[in-house]
């Protein structure tokens, strides 16, 4: 009990709980509510008064029951959140925990194991295709089939980028709008160039027959085609168709009318030497001239030395007026003139193109 002062109202409330407490010498039972309730006495049955103290104890300042005080326990309890939901920073440590290991720093000049150098290494991306170049166009190509000197590979190759191989099975009509709407004007040469290619490409006429293969000659050489009418070619011309049509298929071998249509062009020329590389099959031909045998072998001991030479250094040689440097020089005019054919090739295909990812191989070319 406090030491202060009490008023008459406290004074009579205390006299009348103590009345009662005398009244009832240890039986609990006639207390009323509000005494009991300020005495800390539960609804629960007590044998003993004395034992008021014990439960008593078990009372908080705020005057709550056991079964508050347990409510109020279980509501602290449910306010701590799950362990899942606590963040790591907010990990209360354990003493008994092992510590984590300590990672030396590396020295320098010490050698790592390659092993765990490996296993922190990221894993290697998948191989990418390699980029191809964009298809053909009026940018890079628009003066192409307006050219007259148009190499004929070069026209194929364009071709065949642009459409794949389905332009060579178009009708005429729609192969020249299609060009015309792509690259531009198409000039009549070019015309004719590009229907010897489908030939080529689609038959093996070139191959067999020497009026198809003059045909197809004389479009890839600049000039316009007169069906039906002999046009004899060059050495040089029939070598260039020869290099055409062996870039188209490979694989094809010439026949006997088209060796000996090659080598009725190099009789006619005046050539006793053929080279197999630009007159396939016509040496046999020549050779039938019997007194030329010789000769001939002169002059192809002479040709194995002189075309290795550079057109620069054959320009040095001081040829004469006699029948085996005659030979020679027909000869060269052949080679220069495949050469000057080629250079035209290489300056259309060295026109650089803008590169694109790559999509899907187009297919080959098939007869």
């Amino acid at each position: 009990m406090s030491e202060a002062l009490t008023t008459s109202a406290e004074a009579a409330f205390f006299q009348a709980l103590q009345d009662d407490l005398d009244k009832t010498a240890g039986d609990e039972q006639g207390l009323g509510p509000a005494t009991r309730l300020y005495l800390g006495i539960s609804e629960q049955d007590k044998g003993d008064l004395f034992e008021l103290e014990d439960e008593a104890s078990t009372y908080n300042d705020e005057l709550q029951s056991p079964e508050e005080v347990e409510d109020a326990a279980n509501a602290e309890v449910e306010a701590v959140p799950p362990a899942d939901q606590v963040a790591e920073t907010d990990a209360i440590p354990v003493d008994d925990a092992e510590p984590a290991p300590l990672e030396a720093a590396p020295v320098e000049g010490e050698v790592v194991d390659e092993g765990m150098v490996d296993e922190e290494l990221p894993p290697e991306p998948p191989p990418q295709p390699e980029p191809k170049p964009e298809p053909p166009g009026r940018d890079q190509f628009g003066n192409l089939f307006a050219n007259r000197q148009a190499h004929p590979l070069v026209l194929a190759e364009v071709l065949r980028g642009r459409y794949n191989d389905s332009w060579v099975k178009w009708e005429p009509e729609t192969l020249w709008w299609t060009i015309r709407r792509d690259f531009g004007r198409i000039g009549e040469l070019t015309r004719e160039k590009v229907m010897a290619l489908r030939v080529a490409l689609q038959t093996a006429f070139p191959w067999q027959d020497w009026d198809v293969f003059e045909n197809c000659a004389v479009a890839w050489n600049d000039h316009t085609p007169i069906f039906g009418a002999y046009q004899p070619l060059l050495p040089s011309q029939a070598a260039f168709a020869v290099s055409i049509l062996r870039e188209l298929h490979p694989g094809l071998t010439f026949d006997h009318e088209i060796s000996a249509y090659l080598g009725a062009v190099c009789d006619e020329a005046g050539m006793s030497y053929a080279p197999e590389e630009w007159f396939p099959g016509a040496q046999p031909l020549l050779d039938r001239k019997e007194w030329l045998v010789a000769f001939k072998a002169d002059v192809e001991s002479a040709w194995a030395k002189i075309s290795p030479m550079s057109a620069a250094q054959i320009a040095k040689i001081e040829f004469q007026a006699n029948p085996l440097d005659i030979h020679i020089g027909r000869l060269i005019a052949v080679r220069e003139y495949l050469a000057t054919r080629e250079s035209i090739r290489q300056k259309l295909l060295a026109i650089e193109r803008p590169v694109v990812p790559a999509t899907s191989e187009p297919p080959a070319m098939a007869l």
